[in-house]
């Protein structure tokens, strides 16, 4: 069995699992990955959308399981949060193109919440992610938040590239923070 290299795998993948030079999708014309589809929702929860762009690298590649390995840097900004700053790691199956991975987001104040997220291949040039809060510090202790994004890569090269998401859902805040 020949060994692809890991340049060209990260190649193949960024243009047949993302696609290249296409915009953000809206949520709000794409009913499909809107909130009032698939999207667990409570009377206490607020609308949550935002914009992410990320950054990231691929750090590894195992032939066992044909994954590759990643990291990145990402700049938000959400509707009740604010400007946030994240760092991600996540892992892509080369056979699928599922994506798993887990992201720390920072508010200004220093506010962290962790999640975990899932990615799919919607066709050559959409990818829905779904993100679930796990945990979190300051205000964001004992929140929750569910959000469905669609992504779109900005640039692309062998070693990693630039995705932009658009993210919309819910959050509902800890007990200690929610106001009346």
């Amino acid at each position: 069995m020949s060994r692809t290299p890991m340049t060209t795998l990260a190649a193949v993948l960024m243009l047949s699992a993302y696609g290249c030079g296409e915009s953000p999708l809206d949520l709000h014309s794409s009913p499909q990955f809107g909130v009032s589809e698939g999207i667990p929702g409570n009377a206490g929860d607020l609308p949550l959308r935002g914009t992410e762009r990320n950054e990231f690298l691929y750090t590894g590649y195992d032939p066992v399981t044909n994954t590759i390995s990643g990291q990145g840097t990402s700049v938000a900004t959400f509707s009740g949060i604010g400007k946030t700053t994240g760092e991600t790691s996540f892992t892509v199956d080369l056979n699928t193109g599922a994506s798993t991975g887990t992201a720390i987001m920072t508010a200004i104040n220093g506010d962290q919440f962790t999640t975990e997220w899932t990615g799919t291949v919607v066709s050559q040039f959409e990818r829905r992610y779904e993100a679930t809060t796990t945990s979190g510090t300051g205000r964001f202790a004992n929140s929750t938040s569910h959000v469905v994004g669609m992504g779109t890569i900005v640039s692309a090269t062998a070693a990693g590239g630039s995705l932009e998401i658009q993210w919309e859902g819910t959050q509902t805040l800890g007990s200690s923070r929610r106001t009346h």
